[in-house]
């Protein structure tokens, strides 16, 4: 998770969570100055809105500090205008750091040193780049998004690099993989559990709400291994039981709606 809080509730449907899909949201209440119509590009005719906003370089942005009566913050080469904000990115606010820089790569790390505090995001995983990404979502439900800053993510035209491009595609993978999960979750929603841990020993079952899903069957507790998960416990239709994901709980009756294991 982010190293540190939203100042805010996210709104819904714009962070934490992605969708398939998935890009920066180039028109908000403040900014509908910075694009044209929507364009077609790319291979895969996508809609995108030509920017014609402005471009800022790093000194620029330096110059909006903590220490000034208008300090900005950039997040993925997005600049927002934080002046209403100062109690925050202002000196001896709470997030002051972030204030006149790019410390895209912080927000998910929760390192604000000035190592720390960077826009050099190699190596990170796309799901650490779409916790980043939320933050986007963040600010522009709450300050204007003022312009584009010069570096990896855009050119001194504030056109996208490569960099952003890829950051695009890791989103878009991201909305997809979440999209699948959901789907899973809602096939094999998860049991209701407890665990004795002076015993280490548990109790699994399923009822017609378990894993939050309501539905119109119970189900019977299974091992669920996806690829790439933790094993859970998910309840089960008698259609899905042949599964080859799915294991029974030892010593329970195979029609049983609840389990007892032992770790």
């Amino acid at each position: 998770s982010s190293g540190i809080n939203a100042e805010w509730p996210l709104r819904p449907g714009d962070g934490g969570k992605l969708t398939p899909r998935t890009t920066i949201p180039y028109h908000n209440e403040h900014d509908d100055e910075l694009y044209t119509d929507h364009i077609i590009y790319g291979s895969k005719k996508r809609l995108r809105s030509l920017y014609k906003g402005k471009v800022y370089n790093k000194e620029q942005l330096s110059q909006h500090g903590s220490d000034s009566s208008q300090p900005w913050v950039a997040v993925l080469g997005h600049i927002f205008d934080v002046t209403t904000g100062k109690r925050i990115y202002a000196n001896n606010g709470a997030y002051n750091f972030f204030s006149g820089r790019d410390g895209s790569k912080a927000y998910s790390t929760g390192d604000f040193s000035d190592a720390g505090l960077t826009d050099d995001l190699s190596g990170m995983a796309k799901e650490k780049i779409g916790e980043i990404y939320t933050w986007i979502n963040t600010f522009q439900s709450k300050y204007p998004l003022i312009g584009r800053l010069e570096g990896p993510f855009f050119d001194s035209t504030g056109s996208p690099t490569q960099t952003w491009r890829e950051i695009e595609e890791s989103l878009l993978e991201l909305g997809e993989e979440e999209e699948r999960l959901k789907k899973v979750h809602l096939r094999f929603p998860s049991c209701n559990s407890h665990f004795d841990s002076n015993n280490n020993a548990g109790e699994v079952w399923c009822t017609k709400k378990s894993g939050g899903v309501t539905r119109n069957w119970v189900g019977v507790p299974r091992k669920f291994h996806l690829p790439g998960r933790r094993v859970r416990c998910a309840c089960v239709q008698e259609r899905d039981l042949n599964d080859p994901k799915l294991q029974p709980y030892p010593d329970c009756p195979a029609s049983s709606t609840s389990c007892n294991f032992n770790v």
